[in-house]
């Protein structure tokens, strides 16, 4: 029922949605749900549906609420620091650290001091050397990515 108020919300007065309506578009495509001014130029593909026909919510839309509550926790905090405007780079950078985060963090508060340590005092290397770290593989993508980016470094 929450999402069926956010809904509500976000198509305004003036586009009435019944509770038994929004159900049944939830196993149409996400693109269906969106308010009907939302341009939709800058989304990918939304012919996914939410739900399947088991009632099971699908991986995209499972993927789709968990990068848009991520998303809307680094604006949070961007926010919450005064950053009210920023580029694009700007927000990857966020998003980067913050997976970064997420990834070193899983490993345990004493793995973490110690990985972020490392990150510290070598904050620049080759794919090689990144390997040579005992960093979490799933961090390399990012590092690497990001190192790459920015630097013109090896992959």
């Amino acid at each position: 029922m929450r999402y069926h108020g956010d809904l509500l919300a976000a198509y305004g007065p003036g586009v009435p949605l019944s509770f038994g309506e929004f159900r049944r578009k939830l196993h149409g495509p996400v693109e269906g749900l969106l308010p009907p001014w939302l341009d939709r130029s800058g989304f990918d593909d939304l012919a996914f549906p939410v739900v399947d026909s088991e009632g099971c919510v699908t991986g995209n839309a499972f993927d789709l609420q968990w990068e848009t509550a991520q998303l809307h926790r680094i604006l949070q905090r961007l926010k919450r620091i005064g950053r009210m405007r920023f580029t694009e780079e700007q927000l990857q950078d966020e998003i980067d650290q913050d997976q970064m985060y997420e990834i070193l963090k899983g490993r345990g508060d004493t793995q973490y001091v110690v990985d972020r340590t490392t990150l510290v005092e070598c904050p620049a290397g080759t794919a090689t050397e990144l390997n040579k770290r005992g960093l979490p593989l799933r961090s390399h993508l990012i590092w690497v990515t990001r190192y790459s980016v920015s630097h013109g470094g090896d992959r």
